[in-house]
């Protein structure tokens, strides 16, 4: 068998990734849920929280402006590993010790390297993969990751047993050591993809100065054309709506007075909510829909969602939680799926990392300040930041609406 064979359309490098992702997600999940009321129990204000948010957030568009240059210089293949150890190996490890403010300023400096993984792991799993099954590869990849909610409740009952702290802590520490085993295991199996090993040849006589210089070519260019421009408000505007849902765990905790127990669920309902969608909407919108349609419609859904779960009453019953909390996960996860799709659809054939690494770096730029402005919104009204990602999702409806964001099959942009 070729090390680039597909079975049902999906290269050997979509399928181990699909395969190893779990051991990603069933920590990555939780702390991500959990990470702000980590911080606030750690005695930081839900300001000083969004305040470290948006140092990592900053330190990421830093990173990002050469997520392109690295990715084409060393290979989608290196690049993954070595950033995967840096940017969530070793800052689990460093939250798991965390002391005071500045082992979790340290945690975010580190992992604000994720933003190389985050162009050059979507080009490993998908690149070698044809163009229409992408969607389901990126959909597969956030699935796994929302069905590890299932076992954040196991995070609620640790937490009322032995205590915040307590729990946190564990929870960052073995997430270290499974995520670890998750680099190492993905790298073994997966192979470098044609396009990144053609860009290794390409590039490695350039510096990181001439990749840059690409990169933010690669977005002019493509920027030229009015699908394009969608491409990228559409990204830009849902990136900093998904920032803004960090702090939904300390809103159902701290304003809702929603028990421990219930807060754990939310992540498991919309890991239900999100399977569903898998199984059965997305069949249905890869056979009627173009991905730019399929991703207009799941923005919709987003910002039904976010609308419902910022306008929660006080002590909310435990099925208007459920419903809310489905809905709101529902949306970004198809949106997501296809979004992605559409982006690498957009670039051009010789620029696939630059573009996408560009548009990355963008959306990384207009985020940097959302931290500090969602932490000090909801110090003023808890409901503020989920109140701001509905707008921000509707903004983004707004630009995908238009015909020329999307008319062709899936595949297409």
């Amino acid at each position: 068998m070729s090390q680039h064979s597909t079975a049902g359309g999906f290269d050997r490098n979509a399928r181990v990734a699909i395969a190893t992702e779990g051991l990603w997600a069933l920590f990555g999940t939780p702390a991500l849920f959990y990470v702000a009321v980590y911080m606030t129990t750690g005695g930081l204000s839900a300001a000083q929280a969004g305040l470290l948010i948006s140092v990592g957030t900053y330190l990421g568009c830093v990173w990002q402006l050469f997520a392109g240059a690295i990715t084409d210089r060393w290979g989608r293949r290196w690049t993954t590993t070595v950033f995967d150890l840096l940017s969530w190996v070793l800052p689990m490890l460093v939250w798991a010790c965390a002391q005071d403010v500045w082992w979790f300023l340290a945690g975010w400096v580190l992992n604000s390297a994720a933003k190389v993984v985050g162009v050059s792991f979507g080009l490993l799993a998908v690149e070698d993969s044809p163009e229409h099954v992408r969607a389901r590869i990126f959909a597969a990849l956030k699935l796994i990751a929302l069905l590890a909610g299932l076992f954040v409740p196991l995070v609620g009952l640790a937490i009322t047993r032995w205590g915040p702290e307590t729990a946190f802590r564990w929870l960052f520490g073995i997430g270290g050591v499974s995520m670890l085993a998750h680099v190492v295991v993905r790298h073994v199996l997966v192979r470098e993809t044609r396009a990144g090993a053609e860009a290794m040849a390409a590039h490695r006589p350039a510096g990181l100065r001439t990749g840059l210089w690409v990169s933010v070519t690669a977005v002019v260019r493509a920027c030229q054309r009015g699908g394009a421009r969608r491409v990228v408000v559409v990204y830009v505007a849902t990136t900093l709506a998904s920032q803004l849902t960090l702090f939904q765990a300390l809103f159902l905790t701290d304003a809702l007075a929603v028990s421990p127990l219930w807060v754990s669920a939310v992540p498991a309902v919309g890991a239900l909510a999100s399977l569903a969608c898998y199984l059965g909407v997305m069949p249905r919108w890869d056979r009627r829909l173009s991905a730019g349609r399929a991703t207009a419609w799941a923005l919709v859904v987003a910002v039904a969602g976010w609308t419902l779960f910022a306008a929660l009453p006080a002590a909310p019953p435990v099925a208007v939680v459920v419903i809310a909390a489905g809905v709101a996960a529902a949306g970004p996860f198809l949106l997501e799926s296809y979004r992605d799709a559409v982006v690498v659809a957009a670039a051009e054939p010789d620029r696939t990392a630059s573009f996408y690494a560009a548009v990355q770096t963008a959306a990384s730029f207009a985020a940097v300040p959302v931290g500090l402005v969602a932490g000090t919104l909801y110090d003023w009204s808890p409901r503020g930041p989920l109140a701001l990602s509905a707008v921000l999702y509707a903004v983004a409806l707004m630009a995908a609406l238009p015909a020329t964001f999307g008319q062709r099959p899936q595949g297409s942009v």
